[in-house]
């Protein structure tokens, strides 16, 4: 597959983009250490009948970023100004991880420009002190270790993986996991200490779920910690269709990618058949 990128300038940097297929416009955006390519598999089972576009979201890929850092109301106020640059104005957003939480901010405080929502394992909320403690001190070595190996043990390790996919998943899928290594070592080591401070930023949503008004699919890893979220999701929003997914963990489309063709092209069909 072509990993041949589009580039926009938006806030003052340069965002990359892959782009395939034609229709209606799905904007996916990836989560922490990942990038586009988290979405190759579904852009390419929607593409005949959408079109898709995979963000490389800021601090990552070939995306630029801010030196002094960000937050996620940055982005989230970006985003209408990114959909219009791409030429539309509305977007149906799928997101995952800090993605999911990035789109669904959106679909609360923009309502005009998102006509639904695909939300996977993605936190309503800030992690709690202890994740987030963590979280910067993996940013923070993944930010001065110049050893690339030194670097890849710190994904590799058996805690970062247990958060992060099913238990065996690497073993089962060596060619898969040799390639999300590859784009976790792949960002600016200068982003890395900052990308912890982006989820930080999360401003609470648990209250706020019913501004959320376009219909929502919410997709967990069953093997996802995060998936204590599944009922302050399943309450608080008014229009959500929520799926557990068995064998599966936080990076849910690689975990079980045909499963997630298969809820997310359900989910998309429909809307554009009730529209």
């Amino acid at each position: 597959m072509s990993t041949s990128l589009k580039h926009l300038e938006l806030g003052g940097i340069r965002w990359a983009y892959r782009e395939q297929g034609q229709g209606p416009l799905v904007l996916m955006s990836h989560g922490t250490f990942l990038d586009h390519s988290l979405w190759d598999t579904l852009a390419e089972a929607l593409s005949d009948r959408f079109r898709c576009v995979q963000l490389d979201l800021p601090g990552h890929g070939q995306s630029g970023f801010w030196p002094q850092g960000w937050g996620v109301a940055d982005l989230v106020r970006l985003y209408p100004q990114l959909i219009a640059a791409l030429g539309e104005t509305q977007a149906t957003l799928v997101g995952l991880s800090i993605g999911g939480a990035i789109s669904l901010r959106v679909a609360a405080e923009h309502p005009e420009c998102v006509n639904a929502l695909v939300y996977m394992d993605a936190a309503v909320d800030a992690p709690g002190p202890a994740h987030l403690d963590n979280l910067k001190a993996l940013a923070q070595q993944l930010g001065s270790l110049s050893d690339e190996k030194e670097r890849a043990a710190l994904f590799t390790a058996e805690p970062f993986q247990r958060l992060m996919h099913t238990p065996g998943w690497r073993d089962q899928n060596p060619q898969l996991a040799a390639h999300e290594l590859q784009v976790q070592l792949s960002h600016p080591r200068a982003a890395y200490p900052l990308l912890a401070g982006v989820v930080a930023s999360l401003n609470p949503m648990s209250q706020r779920l019913s501004e959320v008004r376009c219909p929502v699919l919410a997709l967990w890893g069953a093997d996802d910690p995060g998936a204590i979220w599944n009922d302050v999701i399943r309450n608080g929003l008014p229009s959500v269709s929520l799926h557990l997914v068995p064998n599966a963990g936080h990076h849910l489309p690689y975990d079980q990618p045909q499963q997630c063709v298969d809820l997310v092209s359900a989910f998309l069909d429909g809307i554009v058949k009730n529209s």
